[in-house]
């Protein structure tokens, strides 16, 4: 059986769930003894750079099922996990594949038009991209031949186009900078800079015999189980509503209200939930980049002087497709 059949069958078992009503989704490959630091206090950017600064995860799940089920991601001998994660503020992503861009943000997907909503070191929007362009890349570039080349990405918009962007558009400074969703070697992939944007929702575990169940994580998990805190902790059990959007309800409630007391109490409660997401550490997870061999970020590799293709996936070999995120070497 063809190795996108498998996939195909797997993915059909699960919820499988990207861009729905209006909130983004995405897949982490990790180490299931990663799950409990994630589930408590989210995720961190690892220190390999092979495709820029960031945590590197997966828009669908198939593609995460397909790298973690290669056989190639070190687990410390206890195995790999998918994590699922929410993009909390969509609107912090760049998001280069024109299809999901458009799901998105609608009909302000455009390049040129998320491009104008972002800071880029030397200003805002399109004039701030070209001061920066010029100072640091290319000094004779015009608006024109900036429009040009944004225009190309959106009409042909492949995965080496998309690459354009952010590996050589763009100063290496201001991509690492950047939370985005683009085309890449492995599939659609996620390199988010921010990781406070990425809401650990649950995880499967992946095996021999293929994907566990989902195990959703406790959402009321990082709230303090004291009394202060009783109101907040039974609202998000009893909605599931996470700490990020129900801030933002309370938000607009002390707003909209003219009653002081009220305002006092929705502002209490505010502030209290800013703490219990400021004092939310961020995890140091295991390196699953080829060569780390589940050792800490920072901690020595050494990459295989040459590698094969192909590997074992959900108990069957296959050989096609590549097996590692490539090497910086090759940028």
């Amino acid at each position: 059986m063809d190795i996108r059949e498998i996939i195909r069958e797997e993915v059909s078992k699960i919820l499988n769930e990207e861009y729905v009503d209006g909130d983004l989704y995405g897949y982490h490959v990790t180490s299931k003894s990663s799950l409990d630091k994630i589930s408590n206090d989210g995720f961190k950017i690892g220190s390999g750079r092979m495709q820029g600064k960031g945590v590197y995860a997966f828009y669908l799940i198939k593609d995460a099922l397909l790298y973690g089920g290669k056989g190639n991601v070190p687990t410390v001998g206890d195995g790999v996990a998918i994590v699922k994660f929410k993009i909390t503020n969509p609107s912090s992503m760049l998001i280069l594949n024109m299809k999901i861009a458009k799901d998105v943000f609608g009909s302000e997907y455009g390049l040129k038009n998320q491009i104008d909503k972002k800071y880029w070191g030397f200003g805002k929007g399109l004039e701030g991209l070209l001061k920066l362009i010029r100072v640091s890349i290319n000094k004779d570039l015009t608006m024109e031949g900036l429009i040009k080349i944004l225009d190309k990405i959106e009409n042909n918009n492949s995965e080496m186009n998309q690459r354009t962007f952010w590996s050589s558009l763009i100063p290496s400074t201001e991509s690492d900078s950047l939370n985005l969703l683009h085309n890449g070697n492995y599939g659609i992939e996620y390199r988010i800079n921010n990781p406070s944007l990425m809401l650990p929702v649950g995880y499967y575990n992946l095996g021999l015999d293929g994907l566990s169940d989902f195990t959703e994580f406790s959402k009321s998990r990082n709230i303090p189980d004291t009394e202060e805190y009783d109101e907040i902790r039974k609202h998000v059990e009893k909605t599931g509503e996470d700490l990020v959007a129900f801030k933002k309800r309370l938000e607009d409630k002390m707003y909209a209200t003219r009653n002081n007391k009220e305002f006092d109490h929705y502002s209490n409660l505010i502030d209290k939930i800013e703490k219990t997401l400021s004092n939310s550490k961020e995890i140091d997870e295991i390196d699953l980049s080829v060569g780390g061999h589940g050792l800490k970020p920072g901690g020595g590799r050494k990459f295989p002087a040459s590698d094969t293709e192909g590997g074992h996936s959900l108990n069957l070999s296959v050989s096609d497709g590549p097996h590692q995120f490539p090497y910086e070497e090759k940028f």
